[in-house]
């Protein structure tokens, strides 16, 4: 009994060179897990743009199909500011899909017009934003580019891509894409 009271008593603790160790072994790990929360969180967020671009690209292609495939009467515009496609729908008279290619006003819009007799030219009914750019969120722009259309004006064939403009400002990344679209009207 008394063999084990000594023992008890004996308090032991860690030497100055044990609780060292320690100490630099847990700042190691520290410094490794925070290494890697940056570029597990940049790793998220590409993830997030590269499905948000997806998204984007499957919805203007959905929207150009929609839009073009019962259109008759093709034509097409490409400035340096904005692509316009202008054509004859058999439900809404004449439109144009109006691509504005920078700014505040990026985006798709379709505008549907009808005929005034008494003022003798086209008016707007109304317009619709198809793809704003408040719809490319976290700087996801959606280009439209390249369009040509068939000698018989009824397949319009673009390039559509979604590009992410680089953190540092300088230069875009292209996200999503798809090279030689095309579109075949009824007209």
């Amino acid at each position: 009994m008394k063999a084990v009271i000594r023992k008890l008593s004996q308090k032991r603790g860690f030497t100055l060179a044990e609780t060292l160790i320690c100490v630099l072994i847990l700042l190691m790990v520290t410094g490794i897990v925070g290494a890697a929360i940056p570029a597990a969180s940049n790793a998220f967020t590409n993830a997030v743009d590269a499905a948000n671009a997806q998204i984007l690209l499957s919805t203007a292609k959905t929207v150009l199909r929609d839009e073009l495939s019962t259109a008759a009467e093709i034509s097409v515009d490409d400035s340096a500011s904005e692509l316009v496609i202008q054509y004859r729908s058999n439900t809404n008279g004449w439109s144009q899909i109006v691509y504005t290619k920078s700014g505040a006003d990026a985006g798709i819009v379709v505008n549907y017009r009808e005929y005034n007799e008494v003022e003798n030219k086209f008016v707007y009914v109304k317009n619709r934003d198809l793809i704003s750019g408040k719809a490319a969120t976290k700087n996801l722009t959606l280009v439209l580019a390249n369009p040509s259309l068939s000698s018989d004006k009824k397949v319009l064939t673009l390039d559509l891509a979604v590009n992410r403009q680089k953190k540092s400002g300088s230069g875009v990344t292209e996200l999503a894409g798809e090279t030689g679209f095309a579109v075949r009207s009824v007209g």
